[in-house]
């Protein structure tokens, strides 16, 4: 039931937006395997399933559980999105103007999904959890290198998922207008805030090790991915499609392993 509530919490600020005019929309063909309102429904069902088992798992009590659940949503849902998007311009026609109206739109509906969620799971009243971990001590070495491994994974995924694809590949121009250091900068920098999400949620989250790696690299996947469900004319299906696979292996095995990383068990 709690599920529930957040879905229909979630796809009803979703709705709400939408119907807000931030901005014209593009032009060009609207593809995608599914309609507005599935596509709605799809998408705001994946968010809240591992949006509530990030915040069941949370142990922190107060203002701290809406702001790390809605840092999370936004942060992976629109904000490194949008970054991206603006790098690709010369390829996602979107105006500054479009990002913008995004990143309002993105705003009220993590607002939305974090509170929610906070107010569905609330902090166990019992103390000394079963299963607690301490994460280990994140110094600025450590920091760099989870960056790093994240713009590893970043590079990988594309060149043995999104650069095998020839309808990827032509829709990017073979990466001909792509700078590559400029590229790998940008990646850094997106590690450094996955970095810094995962972090927060390895130092927070109740259970098991194992478990907590496992629903961080969900979130992670899910919440960036499900949105390419959306039917658009910004970039078609088929280049949509691959990246959605990309973006789920990659972002799994990083939110995994940043976490396997950073937890260690203690009595």
């Amino acid at each position: 039931m709690k599920v529930l509530a957040l879905w229909a919490a979630l796809a009803a600020g979703t709705a709400v937006i939408g119907l807000i005019p931030f901005q014209p929309a593009p032009a060009g063909a609207v593809d995608g395997p599914l309609g507005p309102v599935a596509a709605l429904l799809a998408v705001n069902a994946l968010a809240a399933l591992v949006l509530a088992g990030l915040a069941a798992r949370l142990s922190v009590a107060g203002w701290r559980r809406p702001a790390i659940l809605f840092a999370v949503l936004f942060s992976v849902e629109t904000g490194l999105s949008l970054i991206e998007a603006a790098f690709f311009g010369d390829f996602v026609k979107i105006s500054a103007a479009g990002l913008a109206g995004m990143a309002i739109a993105g705003l009220i509906r993590s607002a939305i999904g974090a509170v929610a969620a906070a107010l569905l799971w609330r902090r166990p009243a019992e103390a000394g959890v079963a299963g607690v971990v301490r994460p280990t001590l994140l110094t600025g070495l450590s920091f760099v290198l989870l960056a790093g491994l994240y713009v590893i994974l970043y590079f990988a995924a594309g060149a043995t998922v999104a650069w095998t694809s020839e309808v990827v590949r032509a829709f990017y121009g073979d990466g001909m207008g792509i700078d590559p250091g400029k590229l790998t900068l940008l990646q850094l920098g997106r590690g450094a805030v996955w970095t810094a999400l995962a972090a927060v949620l390895a130092a927070t989250m109740r259970g098991r090790t194992l478990t907590v790696a496992a629903l961080v690299g969900a979130a992670f996947a899910v919440l960036m991915a499900a949105p390419l469900l959306y039917p658009g004319a910004l970039i078609p299906w088929p280049v949509r499609q691959v990246h959605l696979v990309e973006l789920v292996l990659a972002n799994f095995v990083f939110g995994g392993l940043a976490v396997l990383i950073l937890r260690r068990r203690v009595s």
